[in-house]
């Protein structure tokens, strides 16, 4: 039986949360990249700390730009939003290929509160506090969770990505990124998640090549 302490071992950073929400945005990117004006779309890639090769591979080929995990994403879409506040957002994980140019025409209006995206129906929360999906029971009680999109890839408005900001005020950061921005957040912002019947597609077994934005989900090292 786990002990209670290794469990409060695994509690979101509640504290460094808050600090996010609280900085000045300007602080959160240290590069400070200028981004044309004719750019439609901000491509975020998330990756693991450790996996440079795939980070140089994506700098190298399509993308030039990445964060990971919650609380990295809050930093990446509080500097984009007062700063680029007309840019649509493309969040992806890095064993994602994605073709940039049939983006633009999936983008929708950028007043639209809405997200693209696989969604997930009514999933129940992850109480085993060794799985990497745990949500702690302190931070999210009810017995499911609001609707949320496949973490791999979904497309943002500036909308939605404004009206997500404006509801963290008011939350409790878990470590479950995509159901907590696009789940929990999107829910209290009024956000609508949209699946576009025969474009987006999950993935079955390792991969499967997706209509949606001509994407291919891969494994790092296939």
């Amino acid at each position: 039986m786990r002990s209670k302490t290794s469990v409060e071992g695994r509690l979101p950073n509640q504290t460094l949360y808050s600090d996010l929400l609280n900085c000045n945005p300007n602080s959160l990117n240290l590069t400070s990249p200028t981004i044309p004006k004719e750019t439609k779309v901000i491509v975020i890639v998330c990756s693991k700390p450790d996996d440079i090769e795939t980070r140089m591979a994506i700098r190298q080929t399509w993308a030039n730009a990445l964060f990971s995990k919650a609380v990295e994403l809050l930093a990446a879409y509080r500097w984009i939003h007062p700063n680029y506040p007309s840019k649509f957002v493309l969040k992806i994980d890095s064993d994602v290929v994605v073709l940039l140019d049939k983006i633009v025409s999936r983008v929708g209006s950028p007043r639209e509160r809405t997200i693209q995206c696989y969604v997930h129906k009514s999933p129940q929360p992850v109480r085993n506090s060794e799985s990497p999906w745990y949500i702690p029971e302190s931070v999210y009680p009810e017995h499911f969770l609001p609707d949320y999109c496949s973490g791999p890839l979904y497309l943002l408005t500036p909308a939605a990505l404004q009206a997500i900001l404006e509801a963290s005020r008011d939350a409790m950061v878990f470590e479950v990124e995509d159901a907590f921005f696009t789940g929990l957040l999107a829910k209290k912002g009024l956000v609508e998640l949209r699946r576009e019947p025969g474009v987006w597609n999950h993935w079955v077994g390792n991969m499967e090549l997706c209509n949606c934005f001509q994407v291919l989900p891969i494994k790092a090292g296939n």
